[in-house]
């Protein structure tokens, strides 16, 4: 009786690790796959939208002032990580339009238009919108 006893805690003592060995590859490679996730959508505030799509690797931006029926579309975003968000800036002349996204949160965007000379020129929290803009 003491032999099937000891036999079954070497064996259970023996799976306990492989049990560990599975779960953590599959944990870190979930957390991998929500940082990987592309911004896509049209984002507003009843005011401003912006669409960011991707084609082949290029994010395209487009933009939409309600208020004064004007638009813009841009091309060619660098992308970078800052923090645990994502910062998708695209230049237009001496102007940088931003997208600042979390994937944690993936239903807003910070939209920033930023000058050469660093001066702020808007900076809203937008919503993400089931229509385009």
């Amino acid at each position: 009786m003491k032999i099937y006893a000891l036999a079954a805690a070497i064996l259970l003592g023996m799976a306990s690790p492989l049990v560990t060995s599975f779960s953590s590859p599959v944990a870190a490679q979930s957390r991998k796959v929500a940082q990987t996730v592309p911004l896509i959508g049209t984002f507003g505030d009843g005011n401003w939208f912006v669409t960011v799509s991707e084609q082949n690797g290029v994010y395209r931006y487009t933009g939409y002032d309600r208020k004064n029926s004007k638009s813009i579309e841009l091309s060619g975003a660098v992308v970078t990580d800052q923090g645990g968000k994502r910062l998708y800036t695209w230049r237009n002349g001496d102007t940088k339009y931003r997208v600042t996204w979390q994937p944690q949160d993936q239903d807003y965007v910070r939209l920033q238009v930023i000058q050469l000379n660093r001066k702020e020129v808007l900076n809203r929290l937008l919503s993400r919108q089931e229509e385009g803009c």
